[in-house]
């Protein structure tokens, strides 16, 4: 709250002063820091809100008190963004979420009145065009939340990394005991507190759960704010879901820092109510995931227009030019941090603000190699510029490069670099020192370089005429192309008449892609074909990856399919009956499919024992046929032969046990 007090107080100030003259009204303040202040408001879960008022209408009184006392609040109806306003049935009425105000830069006001009237009287606070914030002064944020988009932070109850829980996700999980004696005792789940987040946008979920003995009651809420989900997105965490839970399980490691629930009595008196409310029965915690964002960085940065999706990333200078921020400077971490805590570099960053006169620390922007705008290849004797654009970083303090480039001019926010003569084929780096951090763009520098032993692998060798086959190369640096063809050699390459191969999709036997996945369309033209691929990149350079060689058959000849596969099941053979399946081996195309031109009408099956007698014969139609009669046979070896209309055969040994 010591945030919008003093941004008040002191645009009133200046206020007065500009009307009255009065040197009593001047501030006399050089610099005015907000710590992770909500301009725009602030976030406790609508699923905890909704689960502490059925606690309260079930008749608990000190539920009822925390209610009032806190969630009610005067401080809580100004700045919760999405906040309780009771059921329909089911449903959690939504004419108080979406907490917006005109004057903070939306379209229209919607949520509490005390809220919507809280921002627009703190807006038209002060000066004119000030939009509520003090003008003669140095204006610098220092917030909690991520600004770069992330939903991750250091969970000190776990002591280990995590995230925001996700959407709909269950935050909290209580549940109420009672040991029943007759004969033998058991437990008895006689209760149940649940809490979850807000859906997405426009989605619709359960959001909170209370059970007591056989009254069970779920609640559910659709989130109406564009914004997001105010529950996870970006910034400065407490912890709301350990708040209630920590006085059962003890879990709260350090005092929570400031909240708007900090008054005379905390939750243990809440929970030691709800024990008893349920005949002193004992309270399980099965889920506590401990905290949820509770001052966006949206809010905490006081954007100007902040009618856009809150979890987007703010890599860029928000003080730049006229600015999206009624700030002069500003830090926030990379990954979310407790509301109101400081780290050293946070704390590095304010004392350079405190001791400033003219010479002040940048803002903190955080970018990655992507952001570095140039070429993905840099040829022989090419000079290349990389540059941030306008406003998209803070000054570079020094660039340093790949030992096979050289840097040719550089300024606070670009480099020219050509390659070393010789040039050095292979992967080139730029890298950019920032105040608080590196970042480093790769590329590739000359002719494309391919790894000894590549090679490119096929999904037949071996094809029918009008089928397709598949190719595929290895995955090279980046910025590398792939440079495929066909070659025609074959005994019908000469013939006009003759559908010869393509690549699919693309209508020709020679094409550069950045794919490295490849389909060919074999014509009408049998015989031996070769399919090369290179790596090729923008210095119209290629080094060769690989080749393979690829015979294409005519259907009318006896290669390579003139011997057919049988699948026998089960084999050995132990009853009467076994079941023969026809199947083609690779590459032949599927018996009976449409590319195949053979009739299998009248096929025999006829098994010989090993003096070559016939024991069984069998006339049939199809791809599949049942033999009998082998209860009949002695135990042994015997060979099955099928043959088709075609003269096309196939052999399988039979085991009759």
């Amino acid at each position: 709250m010591g945030g919008q007090i003093s941004r008040y107080a002191l645009a009133y100030m200046e206020k007065k002063y500009a009307v009255t003259q009065l040197p009593e009204w001047q501030h006399n303040c050089r610099l005015w820091v907000s710590v992770d202040s909500p301009h725009l408001g602030a976030n406790i879960p609508i699923g905890l809100q909704s689960l502490l008022n059925q606690v309260a209408n079930s008749g608990n009184v000190e539920a009822q008190d925390f209610v009032n006392k806190q969630l009610s609040s005067a401080a809580a109806k100004q700045q919760l963004i999405e906040q309780f306003n009771g059921w329909n049935g089911s449903q959690l009425k939504t004419d108080y979420f979406d907490g917006r105000a005109s004057a903070q830069g939306y379209p229209a006001s919607h949520g509490h009145p005390f809220f919507v009237q809280y921002y627009n009287d703190l807006y038209n606070n002060g000066l004119p065009d000030s939009h509520g914030y003090p003008l003669n002064l140095r204006k610098i944020a220092l917030i909690n939340g991520s600004l770069d988009g992330s939903k991750s932070f250091y969970n000190p109850f776990t002591q280990q990394e995590d995230n925001y829980i996700g959407n709909k996700a269950m935050g909290l999980n209580i549940r109420a005991f009672q040991t029943i004696c007759f004969v033998f005792c058991f437990d008895v789940h006689i209760g149940s507190l649940e809490a979850y987040n807000l859906p997405d946008y426009n989605d619709y979920g359960k959001i909170s759960r209370f059970k007591k003995a056989f009254n069970d009651h779920s609640k559910y809420a659709t989130n109406i704010n564009p914004r997001g989900n105010m529950d996870n997105v970006p910034g400065g965490w407490y912890p709301s879901f350990d708040d209630v839970a920590s006085p059962i399980d003890g879990t709260d490691p350090f005092l929570p820092g400031g909240s708007f629930w900090n008054f005379e009595f905390t939750m243990d008196n809440v929970i030691y109510a709800i024990s008893d409310f349920f005949g002193s029965a004992d309270l399980n915690v099965y889920k506590n995931e401990h905290v949820n964002s509770f001052i966006p960085t949206v809010s905490s940065l006081g954007f100007k227009n902040p009618n856009f999706n809150w979890n987007q990333e703010l890599d860029r200078v928000l003080t730049c030019t006229s600015g999206e921020i009624p700030f002069d400077n500003y830090y926030g971490p990379k990954q979310n941090e407790q509301h109101t805590s400081f780290t050293e570099k946070s704390i590095t960053w304010l004392l350079e603000e405190l001791d400033g006169d003219s010479v002040y620390p940048v803002p903190t922007v955080y970018l990655d190699g992507g952001d570095l705008s140039g070429p993905s290849t840099i040829c022989e004797n090419q000079t290349s510029t990389y540059s941030f654009g306008p406003c998209e970083s803070t000054p570079v303090l020094s660039w340093e490069v790949s030992n096979n480039l050289i840097k040719t001019s550089y300024d606070d926010f670009s480099v020219t670099v050509r390659p070393k003569n010789p040039i050095s084929n292979g992967t080139g780096y730029i890298r950019a020192i920032f105040e608080n951090y590196p970042l480093q763009k790769e590329f590739w520098v000359g002719a494309p370089e391919v790894p000894a032993g590549s090679d490119i692998t096929t999904s037949d060798t071996s094809v029918y005429m009008n089928t397709t086959s598949f190719f595929w190369a290895p995955d090279l640096a980046p910025g590398i192309k792939y440079e495929w063809e066909i070659s025609y050699n074959s005994n019908c390459q000469n013939d006009p008449n003759a559908i010869m191969p393509l690549f699919s999709g693309y209508g020709s036997n020679y094409e550069i892609t950045i794919s490295d996945f490849m389909s060919v369309a074999w014509g009408d033209c049998s015989g031996m074909y070769s399919v090369v691929c290179y790596a090729v990149n923008d210095c119209e350079e290629k080094s060769p990856i690989g080749v393979q060689m690829v015979e294409v058959f005519d259907y009318s000849s006896d290669e390579p399919c003139n011997n057919l596969w049988l699948d026998i099941v089960p084999n050995p053979v132990e009853d009467d009956t076994a079941t023969a399946s026809i199947l083609a081996p690779p590459p032949c195309p599927p018996i009976g499919g449409d590319d195949d031109p053979f009739n299998y009408k009248n096929v025999q099956a006829i098994l010989y024992d090993m003096q070559g007698n016939i024991r069984i014969s069998q006339t049939f139609d199809g791809l599949q046929f049942t033999l009998r009669g082998f209860s009949a046979l002695e135990q042994g070896l015997y060979v099955l032969n099928v043959v088709t209309q075609k003269g096309k055969q196939g052999e399988e040994i039979i085991i009759v046990e």
